[in-house]
């Protein structure tokens, strides 16, 4: 075979190989699922004093906080929908009370330099931060200007709200938390444990059935399970005589009746009770139950070094997030602004984002 004659089939073979390739390929595409798009509804949603809100700005303001919170779900616009649905609203009032503490900056004069606004911007969006403000759509210029105004409201925050809810965990209310932590959530003790249920003709044959079950265990020292072959036998032995072995509960002092704490209590871990008569709620007759515990975990109140931490930062958020409110408030009143008039004007069925 000549050279020209072999390189024409090598053609012929790649040629072949590059079609079923690009058949595979457009087979796979699925064109029946067009990607996810989701469309807005743009408009003007408040006005503060001269500044707008529209829900582009809120849009753009839940994609920043989206992108930081949720990386990895950036490019699902399911994701991204639930959490536009979710967060609008909230981000519209945030953003209402974000323009009142503006105007109180201003009249104290707080400013920013640019190298913190530029290092914060690093630490938001990383070394590639045109690539990454690309993505989620908002310019350079924007986003420059969310974090200065987001940095200017740390600050006046910070000596109104976070200063004062520093100064509110004290010795004395980190003690009250903890007092009140452990009444609201008692150390409830915990018993795993496993019925025995013996049910007969009558009343004396059942106590007779449930004497000879509970000697069978008593000798044995097994778990329920080990002797069902046992009990088998025993059940042979008298006619429409049943005993059953229930399932593992486990459960505190607070979910046990009266009757099963007392027993419970009486045990020691992997030993039987002696057969108790008890009426049955599902058949509201007598039987016989033997009762067995498997497990007992005593649980105990953690102390107040063990939960300090969690007690301070406890009370800060919730003194912090009354402290922001009442600031709020405050503003509210000098600037003469009541954000509930604005947002009665939304109304309640407006569907701001629409997923195709």
């Amino acid at each position: 075979m000549s050279i020209v004659h072999k390189m024409w089939c090598m053609k012929k073979i790649f040629l072949f190989i590059f079609v079923c390739f690009g058949m595979h390929l457009f087979a796979a595409e699925d064109y029946s699922s067009p990607p996810q798009s989701i469309e807005m509804q743009n408009r003007i949603l408040a006005r503060v004093k001269d500044h707008s809100i529209s829900l582009l700005d809120v849009k753009k303001k839940m994609d920043l906080l989206f992108y930081r919170s949720y990386p990895q779900l950036k490019n699902n616009p399911q994701a991204r929908y639930q959490y536009y649905l979710s967060n609008w609203r909230q981000m519209l009032t945030e953003m209402i009370d974000t323009e009142l503490i503006l105007m109180d900056a201003a009249t104290k004069e707080i400013k920013t330099p640019d190298g913190e606004i530029r290092e914060e911007m690093q630490k938001r969006f990383g070394p590639n931060i045109l690539f990454t403000l690309f993505d989620l759509g908002v310019s350079y210029d924007e986003a420059w200007e969310m974090t200065k105004r987001e940095m200017i409201v740390r600050k006046l925050t910070g000596y109104y709200v976070s200063n004062k809810a520093f100064a509110a965990v004290t010795p004395q209310v980190l003690r009250a938390a903890y007092a009140e932590h452990c009444a609201k959530n008692p150390a409830l003790d915990e018993w795993s444990y496993q019925l025995i249920t013996i049910r007969a003709p009558d009343e004396s044959l059942e106590k007779k059935i449930a004497e000879e079950v509970h000697a069978l265990y008593s000798s044995a020292k097994k778990e329920p399970s080990s002797q069902e072959a046992s009990l088998k036998a025993i059940e042979k032995k008298h006619e429409n005589a049943s005993i059953q072995i229930s399932k593992l509960f486990t459960a505190n002092q607070k979910e046990l009746s009266a009757s099963h704490l007392s027993t419970l209590q009486s045990l020691s871990v992997n030993s039987y009770s002696l057969p108790i008569l008890q009426k049955s709620r599902m058949e509201g007759k007598n039987v016989y139950r033997i009762f067995y515990l498997k497990d007992f975990h005593k649980k105990e109140q953690p102390t107040f070094e063990q939960m300090s931490d969690t007690l301070q930062e406890q009370v800060f958020h919730e003194t912090a997030s009354l402290e922001y409110s009442h600031y709020c408030e405050k503003l509210r009143k000098r600037y003469g602004y009541d954000p509930s008039v604005e947002l009665k004007n939304i109304q309640e069925d407006f569907q701001p984002f629409i997923l195709r």
